[in-house]
């Protein structure tokens, strides 16, 4: 979620500039609280955030990390049979 300096293979530099790169981001959040029942592969106990950056941008526009709080006032979570509909429709 941090911006950084974009590297140019031209010229072996980076750019002066730092901003995000990717057009979304997506946040996952392992959902089950219950350390004797969760299974990282499976998909229910996930929640994904999607969110584009421009929306990061405005709102949080110099942090590197992101609070769930803080998350959930730019974007509503998504089960993993929802994600790829989630994203087309925010593109």
């Amino acid at each position: 979620m941090g911006q950084k300096k974009e590297y140019d293979y031209g010229t072996n530099k980076n750019s002066p500039t730092i901003k995000r790169h990717a057009d979304i981001n997506v946040f996952c959040l392992l959902k089950e609280k219950n350390l004797e029942l969760i299974e990282p592969l499976n998909m229910t106990q996930w929640e994904f955030y999607i969110v584009l950056t421009k929306d990061l941008d405005m709102h949080f526009p110099h942090q590197k990390t992101i609070s769930l709080n803080s998350l959930k006032k730019i974007a509503h979570p998504c089960i993993y049979e929802e994600l790829k509909q989630t994203v087309d429709g925010i593109l």
